[in-house]
């Protein structure tokens, strides 16, 4: 067990720090065994407008939530 994911305070084992250590080594290792370049699927013009419709809503739903 990693020690980052163990808290000596509370002897609780971090399920995030866990998860993010067996998922992470597991991609980047079979990365590495086989890399393949990274394919765009949509124009770029496509993209960025979906960029700035959810930094939109972001925007909308965190004024809402700070603005009482």
């Amino acid at each position: 067990m990693n020690a980052a994911a163990f808290s000596s305070q509370t002897r609780t084992v971090s399920p995030v720090l866990l998860l993010r250590k067996r998922v992470g080594l597991g991609l980047v290792s079979h990365w590495n065994d086989n890399p393949e370049p990274f394919a765009w699927t949509k124009p770029a013009d496509e993209i960025l407008n979906k960029v700035a419709r959810g930094q939109a809503t972001l925007d909308r739903i965190t004024k809402s939530a700070t603005h009482h």
